[in-house]
């Protein structure tokens, strides 16, 4: 099998996991009733995909930290220091793990203090994040991209006005 059609299998195989695990979350946010009974309410349209942004910068921070981690480790003999793996892979782990907090609080929440704690741990795994890895690859001197630092930023920044004025998540998380 040629090296393309293993890495369109490998993608074909991301994206039904990616699917899978969104639609799974679909069907647990259906479980818990809205903090307020009018329609629209639930982890419906744009809340949902609120969570599907959320659960893709998971998976993309933690296949770089993964990819980073891999990269280094190729080229050290003998393993990969205790530093060097902190150096290198807390940034992704950590945005990975703080997406996924947030995903949960949006999920099972349903209230004014869970909409407030996943918006809190969203701009801490996306733009903060994002920003101390720009610096720490800057001082390291290699070239740091400004992009995914714009990107994810007007990401949660769009997703941070939706989930306080919508109607939808006012209904689901009551506040009104």
């Amino acid at each position: 099998m040629s090296e393309e059609s293993m890495m369109f299998v490998g993608a074909a195989a991301l994206l039904f996991f990616c699917v899978l695990v969104l639609h799974s979350l679909w069907q647990t946010g259906r479980k818990y009733p809205a903090a307020v009974h009018a329609r629209p309410n639930g982890i419906k349209g744009g809340l949902f995909l609120v969570v599907a942004f959320l659960f893709g910068v998971a998976v993309v921070d933690g296949g770089s930290a993964a990819n980073i981690l891999l990269f280094i480790s190729e080229r050290t003999p003998g393993g990969l220091p205790a530093d060097v793996i902190l150096r290198y892979g807390t940034p992704g782990i950590a945005g990975s793990v703080l997406c996924l907090a947030a995903i949960h609080r949006l999920i099972v929440g349903r209230d004014k203090k869970a909409l407030i704690y996943a918006t809190v741990l969203m701009w801490i795994a996306g733009p903060v994040n994002e920003m101390l890895a720009f610096w720490s690859q800057r001082r390291n001197g290699t070239e740091a991209d400004v992009l995914p630092l714009a990107a994810i930023g007007c990401g949660v920044a769009i997703s941070t006005v939706y989930l306080f004025l919508s109607k939808r998540s006012k209904n689901t998380y009551g506040l009104f």
